[in-house]
């Protein structure tokens, strides 16, 4: 059963929506999480006057794995102007801070990688029923945008493009 509901997840994840629109204003919430050292950080700690990307994400989600090397490249590509938060929903049993950490370093990946054991993406709002889940938060603490299910590469340039836009105004 287990595998079954997560198949359904995983098709479910494979949806994409822009669910915002343009004239809501909704303030980003801080959101404690893990580092890679196990030390505990806040959204607002990192924004630190920048745009952010907030991105969750599971090992075990094929949506998820699939858009992880565009959100490499766009940190590689915007990692001085922008953060990334890239929070993996470690909870221990399905997900574990140590087997998302080898899946990043045998993906080469680059990118900061947060992990969220205790479900605080939720708590906070910013976790629905699906993964992934990518946000993108104005250096003001405004929510400019979320998306459900995974993002194409263009997509995720235009919301960091439109983050940056704004942050020039």
């Amino acid at each position: 059963m287990k595998r079954f509901g997560a198949l359904l997840l995983a098709l479910a994840c494979a949806f994409t929506l822009f669910a915002f629109a343009e004239d809501e204003a909704m303030n980003a919430v801080d959101l404690q999480l893990l580092d890679g050292e196990g030390n505990e950080v806040t959204l607002f700690e990192l924004m630190q006057g920048k745009p952010v990307v907030l991105n969750i994400w599971a090992t075990w989600c094929p949506p998820c794995r699939a858009e992880l090397p565009y959100f490499d490249e766009a940190f590689a590509l915007y990692g001085e102007d922008v953060v990334f938060m890239m929070i993996d929903l470690a909870d221990g049993q399905s997900e574990t801070v140590e087997g998302a950490k080898a899946f990043v370093q045998n993906n080469g990946y680059s990118f900061p990688v947060y992990f969220d054991p205790e479900y605080a993406t939720y708590e906070a709002g910013y976790l629905g029923e699906y993964i992934p889940m990518t946000w993108f938060i104005g250096a003001d603490g405004i929510i400019s945008d979320y998306v459900v299910g995974g993002l194409q590469r263009q997509m995720l340039m235009d919301g960091i493009e439109k983050l940056l836009a704004g942050a020039a105004e």
